[in-house]
């Protein structure tokens, strides 16, 4: 016999109530005596513990088993009344709801059907006035192509008919010249003069008369054909719109007659299945109502939802089948209409383009007799004129001379008509030709665009039908998925209500029985526990009282804890876990509790990553107090207020919060951005002093309020790309929570949020408010002191330098820099003596670390010159990139750890550009440059200036063109040589007549570690967290995945070399090798291996290219663009072979670079 679940949790709900109360453990009891100790015997304690729990336990299962059977007796009988009851009430109310849900499907799915063919009828009326419109669109673009096309030519040929014209009256008239010219040398000069005046006044009348003429008839012939062309344009309208609206009508009737028949088709179908879908669920409904048991409504609800996921499957695989036999019946008729459609305007386009051809034939005919006859009478007239003016003046001439020009006069007339008339025939031929020619490729251009857009517009015809389609029928599916799932809802609501009847019914009758039975089963236990626990005190006590005191706060510590934890006491058998507890803290005690102080800090106690989803557990030092700082949330992200929720699984922008305080980091788990992003992340701060004396005892009230170290809170966002913003900096002086009585405080911080901070353990004795006010108020007086007198000794420093050279003041001389807070702080307080531990392990690797860090200038805002911030090393390291001078203070700072001695050069580069980078100077007086940004390093070589010149200048040894000034966490420098250059500048830094030092007294009281003017210490560098052999891998699947789709683009087939890949390894580690140590190796073993492995006659090609991120689709589009990249990636040839291979070299701060390599083979062909 067995309990039902709401039974059992009953039952064990009212024993646990009861052993609370009667084993409450004797926390105030235990405390007291445990004060008085000072070291228990932990194994005594231990052995007698063990013996009273073994007794406790077994008399309680004993009568544990008594009380279950008895117990499990009544329930059975009940039970077995309770199903044959709840079966007969469930039978009944299926049969109601499979009768109810078949009615409501039925009504829905004519519903559907009438919403169906109303939305198909909309959309293809939409669809015609869609096509009409597109036609109508089109036509008048044909139109105005065609009269432009018209237009052109014709001034073309009119150009071409004057040009012809004008040249053959040249040609006449200086026919015409020269015999006149013959006759009038027997005359005398001034003759000759007065007839050569008035030709030439002649020659330009008749020049401008026909040029008139021309224009006038031009003009004309535009006129008519502009005019024609708007007719007949009008005609071939009206005949497509007409068939177009018949051809419409006619698909409409078609598309909605099959609509009709589909519809039918498919009700039946679905109507006849659902009959068959309900006989089958009640068969199977009552099959299973026979065996039910105690779970009876769950197996009810898992056979409902079987029968409802083969009804959707079955309705499912009918409705696909209508639909597509509803899209191939559209989608044939839709292919006869086109066809009818295009045949039908293809005929009226050859009837329009022929009456069009003939009508401007017939007009083009007409304007060049027009013309003719106009040009023809104008020659007359000018000839007639020329004469008259010739004949008067040849008046005074003999008679001879008279008949001889008139004569001739007449003979060049004649061929001057001649002459123009056979051109003006030749012209016209050819316009005719030319405007025939272009109609011609016209009408085909407007064919063929008529016809394109008809394909387009039935194309986009065919997709909206079947979108929508589409969508009707996804809608018919959800409406029905959706009544079902209602209908199925009901049916589940009807049973569960009338199970919930049964089981009211069922727990009333038990309870009454259980009642009784925990009636006795509580005394009897009751009974014993009360002789349990006097013989547990009894124990306890006698042996505390012959122990030692143990420490106070350690026992004091863990028996809060116990109390926090005893409100969820767990049963195994009945059996308390708070002994347990208490052993827990006697077993601490017996650890030896002295410290070294000299030994390193504690690791942090909570650093989350989003990439590990289990966490390590932290040893937390309960000999010292701890911090817990809380974040409740954040507020008032007004630049995300309206971002909607992400959806599961949706990539989105994040929220992510960094924390240092006293060499302790972490990271909370990244939250999506809102305007109240969910930022709940608790912190526990290990408070202590290294290198004290005292650092291995807990620190009281006074110590900890002497301790200033402020907690830096650095929030980042992280975008869908990967790029990170700093979007907040703060710097949190905890020393508040010094003042609350309860050891807990809670306020606001800007730019991210409410925050709460809680000690652990409490103090004793708190401090007043305006002590912890007056403290902090002495600080920052002390602060502004040092600031202004550090201001003081600076201005005056700068004047000094100044009054050495006036020219000075343009050098590049930087003694304060902004954060990113926008406090000017001393350049030297951004530098720091930084020591890597095992994870960087020579300088050269350090500096590679360092430019694996993105290079992202400061935003300008409102444009232009270069923003001056310099961001503080746990916001550098934080976002991930930074300027220039971010890189050179970090590359600086972990030179300094490995005993280099370097520095910060400030000056330019080429062409003025500001740059930072770093200098270090060896024992033997030598000088290197580091270039930060690419871990490149140069050897100074100066230049003697007052050297001879040489005859061929030397290339400078750097990209460095001026430097300023230098300095680090000790040493500020200003540069008062002559020249800045660096070329000519001597890195003698003890020379104060080249180099102007200030006061390391005044560096020290504002730069120095631990100073209340100066950065908190630096934070420790992070140990990668990525695998690189799984992110390799990763990373090379997806490019090859990404090469093999695009050989796919370009129809080739893509084969892999495995151990051609295998082999570029010790290529990419080379490269890689290279970059940290300068020195190159391994490349004969690497040419080597290749040659073997590529057979004779084959040619190998291979392309390396280094990354900083580990996108794939960014690097193969970036690859790309190279030239011999894309030569290998579409390879052609025989035998053709590709490999591909990704090397992840990972760094502290999760810092990478990613080397990757396309490489081929393939046979030469000559």
């Amino acid at each position: 016999m067995t309990l039902l679940p709401e039974e059992a949790s009953d039952l064990k709900l009212i024993i646990h109530n009861r052993l609370l109360q009667v084993n409450k453990p004797p926390h105030d009891i235990i405390y007291n005596h445990l004060l008085q100790v000072n070291k228990p015997p932990h194994d005594i304690i231990h052995n007698h513990l063990l013996q009273v729990n073994k007794l406790q336990h077994d008399i309680i299962h004993h009568h544990l088993l008594q009380v279950n059977k008895l117990q499990h007796d009544i329930i059975h009988h009940h039970l077995l009344q309770v199903n044959k009851l709840q079966h007969d009430i469930i039978h009944h109310h299926l049969l109601q709801v499979n009768k109810l849900q078949h009615d409501i499907i039925h009504h829905h799915l004519l519903q559907v059907n009438k919403l169906q063919h109303d939305i198909i009828h909309h959309h293809l009326l939409q669809v015609n006035k869609l096509q009409h419109d597109i036609i109508h669109h089109h036509l008048l673009q044909v139109n105005k192509l065609q009269h432009d096309i018209i237009h052109h030519h014709l001034l073309q040929v009119n150009k071409l008919q004057h040009d012809i014209i004008h040249h053959h009256l040249l040609q006449v008239n200086k026919l015409q010249h020269d015999i006149i010219h013959h006759h009038l040398l027997q005359v005398n000069k001034l003759q000759h003069d007065i007839i050569h005046h008035h030709l030439l006044q002649v020659n330009k009348l008749q020049h401008d008369i026909i040029h008139h003429h021309l224009l006038q008839v031009n003009k004309l012939q535009h006129d008519i054909i502009h005019h024609h062309l708007l007719q007949v344009n009008k005609l071939q309208h009206d005949i497509i719109h007409h068939h177009l609206l018949q051809v419409n009508k006619l698909q409409h009737d078609i598309i909605h007659h099959h609509l009709l028949q589909v519809n039918k088709l498919q009700h039946d179908i679905i109507h006849h299945h659902l009959l068959q879908v309900n006989k089958l669920q009640h068969d199977i409904i009552h099959h299973h109502l026979l065996q039910v048991n105690k779970l009876q409504h769950d197996i009810i609800h898992h056979h409902l939802l079987q029968v409802n996921k083969l009804q959707h499957d079955i309705i499912h695989h009918h409705l696909l089948q209508v639909n597509k036999l509803q899209h191939d019946i559209i989608h044939h008729h839709l292919l006869q209409v086109n066809k009818l459609q295009h045949d039908i305007i293809h005929h009226h386009l050859l009837q329009v383009n022929k009456l069009q051809h003939d009508i401007i034939h017939h007009h083009l005919l007409q304007v060049n007799k027009l013309q003719h006859d106009i040009i023809h009478h104008h020659l007359l007239q000018v000839n007639k004129l020329q004469h008259d003016i010739i004949h008067h003046h040849l008046l005074q001439v003999n008679k001879l001379q008279h008949d001889i020009i008139h004569h001739h006069l007449l003979q060049v007339n004649k061929l001057q008509h001649d002459i123009i008339h056979h051109h003006l025939l030749q012209v016209n031929k050819l316009q005719h030709d030319i405007i025939h020619h272009h109609l011609l490729q016209v009408n085909k251009l407007q064919h063929d665009i008529i016809h394109h857009h008809l394909l387009q517009v039935n194309k986009l015809q065919h997709d909206i039908i079947h979108h929508h389609l589409l969508q009707v029928n996804k809608l018919q599916h959800d409406i029905i998925h959706h009544h079902l799932l209602q209908v199925n809802k009901l049916q589940h609501d009807i049973i569960h209500h009338h199970l919930l009847q049964v089981n009211k019914l069922q727990h009333d009758i038990i309870h009454h029985h259980l009642l009784q039975v925990n009636k006795l089963q509580h005394d009897i236990i009751h009974h014993h526990l009360l002789q349990v626990n006097k013989l547990q005190h009894d124990i306890i006590h006698h042996h505390l009282l012959q122990v030692n005191k143990p420490p106070h706060d350690i026992i004091h510590n863990r028996l809060l804890q116990i109390k926090v934890a005893s409100k969820s006491v767990s049963f195994s058998g009945c059996q308390m876990d708070i002994h347990g507890k208490i052993r827990e803290v006697l077993a601490e005690t017996e650890a030896p509790t002295g410290a070294d102080t000299g030994s390193p800090p504690k690791p942090a106690a909570h650093h989350v990553d989003k990439d590990v989803t289990q966490l390590k557990k932290s040893n937390i030092d309960l000999s010292r107090r701890c911090l817990y700082l809380q974040v409740l949330g954040g507020k008032a992200f007004l630049e995300h207020l309206q971002e909607p929720e992400p959806l599961p699984g949706q990539v989105c922008s994040t929220f992510t919060l960094y924390l240092h305080f006293c060499n302790q980091r972490f990271r909370s788990k990244p939250v999506p951005c809102a305007c109240e992003p969910n930022l709940e992340e608790g912190f526990l701060l290990e408070l202590h002093r290294d290198g004290t004396a005292e650092g291995s005892k807990m620190a009281d009230a006074t110590a900890l309020l002497s301790m200033c170290d402020p907690v830096h809170l650095v929030l980042i966002k992280t975008d869908t790309s990967s790029e990170t913003t700093l979007v907040s900096s703060h710097f949190l002086d905890w020393r508040t929570v010094l003042g609350s009585p309860s050891g807990k405080t809670c306020f606001a911080v800007e730019l991210m949020g409410v925050v709460s901070l809680e000690l652990h353990p409490p103090l004793a004795e708190t401090l007043s408010p305006d002590i912890i006010s007056t403290q902090q108020l002495l600080e920052r007086q002390r602060t502004a002191e040092k600031e202004r007198l550090f201001l003081v000794y600076a201005k005056r420093w700068w004047r000094e330098f100044l009054e050495i050279r006036p020219s000075h003041q343009s050098k590049m001389v930087k003694i304060f820099a902004q954060d990113e807070n926008g406090i000017n702080r001393p350049v030297c307080c951004y530098v720091r003596v930084l020591r890597a531990g095992r994870l960087l392990e020579s300088p050269r690797q350090a500096a590679r670390f360092v430019s694996l860090l993105a290079h992202e200038k400061a935003p300008v805002v409102g444009g232009g010159g270069k923003q001056e911030q310099w961001c503080t090393l746990m916001a550098f390291v934080c976002r991930g990139k930074g300027d220039c001078e971010d890189h050179a203070t970090l590359l600086c700072s972990l030179l300094l750890g490995f005993g280099l001695d370097a520095y910060v050069c400030v000056g330019t580069k080429a062409k003025g550009v500001p740059h930072t980078w770093v200098l270090t100077r060896g024992t033997d007086g030598s000088v290197t440059f580091w270039e930060s940004l690419t871990a490149h390093r140069y050897l100074h070589k100066t230049i003697d200036p007052d050297a001879p010149p040489l005859p061929l200048q030397p290339k400078p040894s750097s990209p460095y063109r001026t430097v300023g000034c230098v300095f680090n966490h000790q040493t500020f420098l200003a540069n008062c040589q002559p020249s800045d250059a660096v070329e000519l500048c001597i890195f003698d830094l003890q020379n104060q007549s080249r180099w102007k030092a200030m006061s390391e007294e005044a560096l020290k009281s504002v730069c120095a570690p631990g100073s209340v003017t100066s950065l908190p210490f630096l934070p420790p560098l992070c140990a990668p967290s990525l695998d690189p052999a799984a992110a390799s891998n990763q990373m090379e699947l997806e490019m090859r995945f990404l090469v093999s789709e695009h050989r796919k683009d370009l129809e080739l087939a893509t084969v892999w070399d495995d151990h051609l890949s295998y082999l570029l390894s010790s290529a990419l580690s080379a490269y890689e090798l290279e970059r940290c140590t300068g020195v190159s190796c391994g490349n004969e073993e690497f040419q080597d291996a290749v040659r073997r492995a590529v057979p004779d006659g084959h040619t190998f090609k291979g392309f390396p290219i280094n990354f900083l991120h580990r996108s794939a689709r960014r690097a193969f589009s970036t690859s790309l663009k190279s030239p011999f990249c894309q030569e290998i990636v579409s390879c052609r040839g025989d035998h053709v072979r590709l490999a591909v291979r990704v090397r992840v070299f990972v760094y502290p701060e999760d810092a990478c670079a990613v080397w990757l390599m396309f490489a081929c083979k393939y046979r030469s062909v000559l």
